[in-house]
């Protein structure tokens, strides 16, 4: 709730975050890396996932189409 509230003052475009992926990442930067995991883990995560949805369309540019007929 704090995100999107933040999110709706600061940013004039609407972007796609989910929110419980953030939190988690916050949580699991907490557990491995203490006071800065806080920072950190949402960055690694974002870092992953904009790598992950890099992959995605290289390989979907990369495949080859089949055409019926």
């Amino acid at each position: 709730m704090i995100i999107k509230s933040i999110d709706s003052k600061l940013s004039t475009t609407e972007t796609k975050r989910n929110e419980l992926i953030i939190f988690f990442a916050i949580i699991a930067g907490l557990t491995s890396f203490g006071f800065w995991g806080m920072i950190l883990g949402p960055a690694i995560t974002a870092f992953f996932m904009a790598l992950l949805i890099l992959i995605e369309r290289k390989n979907a540019i990369n495949e080859p189409t089949t055409e019926v007929g």
